[in-house]
């Protein structure tokens, strides 16, 4: 009989927590990627939610505090008492991979809840009493709702980044203009902000009836009148 076990990786899972326990810089570095649920085995959940509560009254993370909170939370003896977190300790001798454990325990987190996500549209594909456009919406959302955690890269190498700031000066000094982008049509604001450039998210924001839509429609309206660009207006109404 074929039983299909949930995609886990325990031994990455231990050294995670291990690494922790080892260092403060793999403690900053995990807890930038992994959420207590994204855990398969349940020990290390209550191990790792144990650790999380440690950072966040700014203790210091090792053997000693984290039995103390554990026993604070009545959980030491469910992971296994002493025996379970010198085990735990001795599954790795270095820290300086805990990033990768953290992406390999994340990655099939994922997964798992995907295949949680997929059962559950199976189900409401079968209940006819739901319109059809209705379960579109739902479904979307329920796996979006799973793929927004996914691990991104977006860091960059300082020495390109360096690089395009100092070429984006140079352009500034020999043209003698000190909008790099788009304009706004608006020349206080195209001074701080230089233009509106690629990638780049601008929030206008103040109180209630300021006029933050009127500002923003000024802008779209110079940036297709004006710059000749193309520019997309939508309300949360819309």
């Amino acid at each position: 009989m074929n039983i299909n076990l949930p995609p886990q990786d325990v031994e990455a899972e231990a050294s995670c927590l291990a690494s922790i326990l080892l260092s403060r810089e793999a403690l900053l570095k995990i807890t930038g990627i992994l959420e207590s649920d994204d855990f398969y085995i349940d020990s290390y959940r209550m191990i790792y939610e144990a650790i999380l509560s440690l950072d966040k009254k700014n203790l210091p993370v090792d053997l000693i505090t984290l039995k103390q909170q554990l026993v604070d939370q009545n959980q030491f003896d469910k992971i296994g008492g002493d025996a379970a977190i010198v085990e735990l300790y001795r599954s790795s001798s270095t820290s300086a991979n805990a990033q990768f454990y953290a992406g390999r325990v994340k990655e099939l987190s994922l997964r798992r809840k995907l295949i949680a996500v997929s059962s559950d549209v199976i189900d409401k594909c079968y209940d006819m009493s739901k319109d059809t456009n209705e379960l579109v919406d739902e479904v979307e959302h329920d796996i979006f709702r799973v793929t927004d955690k996914r691990i991104t890269t977006d860091f960059r190498s300082i020495n390109d980044v360096l690089l395009e700031t100092m070429e984006n000066i140079e352009s500034m000094f020999e043209t003698k203009k000190p909008v790099t982008g788009i304009s706004s049509g608006f020349e206080d604001l195209d001074s701080m902000l230089t233009g509106f450039h690629e990638s780049e998210l601008i929030i206008i924001a103040s109180r209630p009836s300021m006029g933050k839509t009127s500002l923003a429609l000024n802008i779209a309206n110079h940036i297709v009148l004006k710059e000749k660009k193309s520019a997309l207006f939508f309300s949360l109404e819309m």
